[in-house]
């Protein structure tokens, strides 16, 4: 099950613009993010991990979609367990990762997950490799890999892209044992922006595996947006919350903030599964490369 196939608006799409996918026929950008990983395994806190990678990514249009090719640049890892971290991102340096995307902003493939993942499962200590390998698994790393997208773009195709409007929806994240968790998320539009000369929406989300914890972002709307809807199970318990800045024509971003916390179930090499809480904290934003 892909992101965005089901959801509530308070406003409704044909009451004004809607989100696009509609990229232009050929755009390179740099994508820099930055990540701050704090863990707790067993009641045991973990030093914070600093990532910071770059990503040069193309976009290509077709007469059916796009293609986008992403190949990591740089990458560094800092702080708790870095010399895994780093080795990751050194494995993955260089790779290029293509999306197929068809028209209504949907992943229909990927080429190069295969490769990754066997560089990645080379680069960590051997006795690494069994916790990586449920999340690296090529068909965990292409569902999460799609879902990705779809929280991004697939799911706001078609929305209300109009300031105040309004929505929920199911969203899903890959988890450490190779599952997707499902969780409840709402957004909002929540103002407009100039970035780069291009006229953008500001969004607002908030996202978790129980309902009720979206009812004081949605505030008046709560009643008629969470009836009905349920907790969600799985493998691991999400919450968090997002800010990001996108152009409405093209499904374009610029800017993004966010902060992710899963309780979940983690292996231990040598020990076994055990109890863990992670979060994530996450910077990214973007700028074209001029043409040559």
């Amino acid at each position: 099950m892909t992101i965005g196939l089901w959801g509530r608006a308070v406003h409704a799409a044909d009451e004004g613009p809607v989100f696009r996918f509609s990229p232009p026929t050929r755009t390179v950008r740099v994508e820099t993010t930055r990540t701050t990983q704090l863990l707790e395994v067993a009641g045991q806190v973990a030093p914070a991990r600093e990532t910071e990678s770059v990503a040069r990514v193309e976009i290509v249009r077709m007469p059916n979609g796009c293609r986008l090719l992403s190949k990591l640049v740089s990458g560094t890892s800092q702080g708790g367990n870095s010399a895994v971290g780093q080795a990751l991102l050194d494995a993955l340096k260089g790779v290029t990762v293509t999306y197929v995307i068809d028209l209504q902003g949907h992943v229909q493939s990927v080429e190069g997950l295969e490769a990754a993942a066997a560089r990645v499962r080379r680069s960590v200590p051997a006795e690494m490799e069994p916790t990586l390998a449920r999340s690296f698994a090529p068909g965990a790393l292409l569902q999460a890999q799609k879902a990705d997208w779809d929280r991004a773009v697939g799911d706001l195709v078609g929305r209300p892209a109009s300031v105040g409007a309004v929505w929920v929806s199911r969203q899903q994240y890959g988890a450490p044992d190779g599952s997707l968790v499902d969780v409840h998320a709402a957004t909002k539009v929540v103002g407009r922006v100039k970035m780069q000369e291009h006229d953008c929406l500001r969004l607002a989300n908030t996202f978790s595996s129980n309902p009720e914890d979206l009812r004081s972002f949605l505030g008046a709307s709560a009643e008629a947006l969470l009836a009905d809807l349920k907790p969600l199970g799985g493998s691991a318990r999400i919450a968090g919350d997002s800010q990001y800045i996108t152009d409405p024509a093209t499904l374009i971003w610029y800017q993004a903030t966010s902060k992710l916390k899963m309780e979940t179930t983690v292996e231990i090499p040598g020990r076994g599964p055990a109890p863990a809480v992670i979060t994530w904290i996450k910077q990214y934003r973007t700028k074209p490369v001029p043409p040559k």
